[in-house]
């Protein structure tokens, strides 16, 4: 009778066993319903997500707003790249709570590659700009100071006498911007020839009184040959004197788009003009001409005091304080027939 007694009771244990693990076969069951459920809520769901829009249109749905919020510095942490600074998005960038009915929820990774197509970034920098045009960004106002600073040591040379202290033509002011990262510049040298940046748009000078082809070619960033290639016939006359105020000839110097005023004393080579002699000839007929030697310009070493625009010394401002030849002119000789005719 014990025995029976004990096997009965093995027997109720072990009934208590298998109840319990069916309990927690159902439970696991039912566990993973309710996970799947939660899966697929998460592809289509029918509450509320967080909706990214750009610049008012909806880009995509992700699931709340610390997922929008991480979508938000993946894309600006991908845009960004290398450069330093505060970096935004150009686009406006919005997100917030909306009912989600049936709309596919991106994954976070998802959404970055979805928005990284729309969005394009700016970076904050200092800005030198000309009549409220930024002309050229740097990283910090001190670059930027740094490099207008450049811009007028690049007209006072070692040895030239400063007279008064540089200005600008038109003054540029500094201000914070934002830009394209690959705008933003720090190298001084690249940013102060930006500032010089030009076009060599031809257009027409009017002559004055004491102009010469040479001064007027440094008048304008151009050498003499330029000025002789764009003004067919210009070396000729020049050569036989024939220039008069009033005469109108090509240029097409550059114009930059800040100007430095500088006012100094400072040395320059200029050419000697030779002169043309006339010597009569018995044996050529009356009024026939024929160069017997050409004529070849001198050259001098001058001291001078003027006004610079940037690298072109204003004409009317050149005042000649000291003067040395350093090679003569040779003049031009020039046969004049006096013979009569039939002779």
């Amino acid at each position: 009778m014990a025995s029976d007694g004990a096997t009965e009771r093995r027997a109720t244990r072990l009934h208590g066993t298998v109840a319990v693990l069916r309990r927690l076969l159902l439970l696991s069951v039912a566990l993973n319903l309710v996970l799947s459920a939660v899966l697929v809520r998460g592809c289509f769901s029918r509450g509320t997500a967080r909706a990214i829009l750009v610049d008012g249109e909806l880009v995509c749905l992700v699931r709340s707003g610390r997922a929008a919020n991480d979508v938000h510095d993946r894309v600006l942490a991908a845009k960004q790249g290398d450069f330093a600074g505060e970096v935004s998005f150009k686009q406006k960038w919005e997100d917030k709570p909306w009912p989600a009915k049936g709309e596919k929820i991106q994954t976070v990774r998802e959404a970055v590659e979805l928005l990284k197509p729309r969005l394009d970034v700016v970076v904050e920098g200092w800005a030198v700009q000309v009549k409220g045009r930024d002309i050229v960004v740097l990283a910090t106002q001190e670059r930027a100071e740094e490099t207008l600073s450049t811009l007028k040591a690049k007209f006072l040379a070692e040895g030239e006498t400063l007279l008064e202290a540089q200005t600008f033509e038109v003054e540029p002011t500094i201000g914070r911007t934002q830009a394209p990262p690959e705008d933003l510049l720090d190298d001084i040298r690249t940013a102060t020839n930006r500032l010089l940046g030009s076009s060599d748009q031809p257009r027409e000078y009017v002559v004055k009184a004491g102009d010469t082809p040479y001064s007027v070619a440094q008048a304008h960033g151009m050498t003499l040959e330029k000025l002789y290639q764009l003004n067919a016939g210009l070396k000729q006359r020049a050569s036989r004197n024939e220039i008069q105020p009033g005469d109108k000839w090509i240029v097409a110097g550059p114009r930059p788009m800040l100007v430095v005023i500088t006012k100094k004393e400072t040395q320059l080579t200029a050419p000697v003009p030779f002169s043309v002699i006339e010597k009569p000839h018995g044996t050529l007929p009356k009024g026939e001409r024929r160069v017997m030697r050409e004529g070849q310009e001198g050259e001098a070493k001058e001291w001078v005091r003027g006004t610079w625009r940037n690298d072109r010394l204003v004409p009317e401002s050149r005042k000649v304080i000291r003067r040395e030849v350093t090679r003569e002119p040779i003049d031009k000789i020039v046969a004049v027939g006096v013979a009569p005719s039939g002779t």
